[in-house]
This record gives C-alpha cells, structure tokens and sequence, in this order.
C-alpha cells in the first residue's frame, strides 16, 4: 500500500522538487482502498479544503551539528481567506519536538517571522508588500544568530517535516505558484 501511495505516477510533480498527489490519492478515493487506508492515518482532506506537499528534503534531512535546510519562498503561499499553512516538525517517533522556543510549526500563523528587512511576513504588524522570505530548519542544539529566531524551526535527529495548507488557492495546485527552494547550507550559529 505505501508503495503505491509513493509511487511518482500517483503524485503531481511541480516545481522546486515540490509535489502534491493526484486528487484520486488525496480525498476522491474512488476505487483506491488501499491508499484510502494508508491516508485515513494521516490526511483525509481533498484538494479543495487541504494540500499536503512533499518534498525529498522533509524527511530524515540527515541534518547534523554543521549543516541546516534553508526554504527559500517566493512569496506567501496564496490561501483563501479563512486559510492557513504551516511547517510542523516531528521526531523520529512522530512526536512534536520539544524545544527552547516552544516552537513545534512555522507559518503564516508566526507572527514573528520576518522578511530579509526586518519586516513581518505575517501578523496585526505585517508588511503590506509580499516577497521573498526564508525559513531555517536547524537543529534546537545550535541556536542560530537572532535576526533568525523568528524564522527558525528547532529539529533534532531523525526529524521529519510535514507541509500543510488549509484553503489553497488553485495556483497552489496548477503548478504557477513557485514553491519554495529548498538547500542545505552550513549551520547559522551564534
């Protein structure tokens, strides 16, 4: 079942490495049982209320003491207006990482997180532009300098990464929205 679920035939690939399933593998079972199974674990909304993206990057990044994930977004992903998205981390027992900042997800509900200029990205201060902004996926170890606090999300070993967005808009799901990019760097310390 997870094979099938994994396979690249049943997912739309976009950009960025980024890819969303087929809408037959996301919410409009049909005759697919078996991945209506392996979801009913973890997501059982379709397209049009909920995204889930996937990227090689979000699972077991391998990260350690000198290397972070960097996500670079082009703009805020564009979601209706009672939407939302956000990054949650988890530990290899699928548990919410504990960390310094009682931070366990990053997104457009941080109202801290900041463009390159110092401008909030989100929240009652927020900037009224929209543009490019960066998330720092690092390990809670090795906090990084404090003009990232804001845009940092606290990992540990064997971590996964889970993307969700609740009220997409259609160019989440066509394929014009640029998602984000997604690289390793060396780690961002003090």
């Amino acid at each position: 079942m997870i094979a099938d679920v994994a396979n690249p035939e049943n997912s739309i690939v976009l950009n960025n490495n980024w890819s969303i399933p087929i809408p037959s593998y996301q919410g409009n079972y049909g005759v697919h049982y078996a991945v209506q199974a392996v979801r009913a674990t973890s997501a059982l909304q379709t397209q049009t209320l909920a995204l889930y993206p996937d990227h090689p990057s979000m699972v077991g990044s391998g990260l350690d003491s000198s290397t972070s994930l960097l996500l670079t977004f082009s703009g805020k992903p564009p979601v209706l207006e009672t939407g939302f998205w956000n990054i949650c981390a988890y530990n290899a027992e699928l548990d919410l990482i504990a960390n310094p900042l009682d931070r366990y997800g990053i997104g457009s509900r941080v109202f801290n997180m900041t463009y390159a200029n110092g401008e909030n990205v989100y929240g009652p201060n927020a900037s009224a532009g929209d543009g490019v902004f960066q998330i720092l996926v690092q390990d809670k170890a090795y906090p990084p300098p404090t003009n990232w606090t804001g845009n940092w999300l606290p990992v540990e070993d064997g971590f996964s990464l889970s993307f969700r967005i609740y009220g997409p808009s259609e160019v989440l799901k066509d394929g014009s929205y640029v998602w984000p990019n997604v690289k390793r760097i060396p780690i961002l310390s003090v």
